[in-house]
């Protein structure tokens, strides 16, 4: 799968536009940052393996920052695996 469920994450909707418009939070923000400047410094790349939960699946997907020339950092994400998530008698999930 290539694209998310959502509409407005569809790829034609975010393809070549600003990562920052897609992230909110100050602590997500910091942890980009962070990530970002340890690819820069390392020239090396990172695989940031993450969990993007539903209320139904759980999304096991790997994050890659790959350093390109100059500051440029390419972002690829990797989708792992698919879980159905379990619910409990009140109907959330585990």
């Amino acid at each position: 799968m290539l694209e998310n469920d959502t509409q407005w994450l569809a790829r034609d909707a975010v393809l070549h536009r600003n990562l920052w418009e897609f992230i909110t939070g100050a602590e997500v923000i910091h942890l980009y940052q962070v990530l970002f400047t340890l690819a820069r410094c390392s020239q090396s790349p990172l695989h940031v393996p993450f969990r993007c939960n539903s209320p139904d699946l759980r999304r096991h997907r790997c994050l890659d920052i790959v350093p390109r020339d100059g500051d440029a950092l390419e972002l690829a994400g990797t989708l792992l695996k698919i879980e159905p998530r379990a619910t409990t008698s009140l109907g959330s999930p585990r």
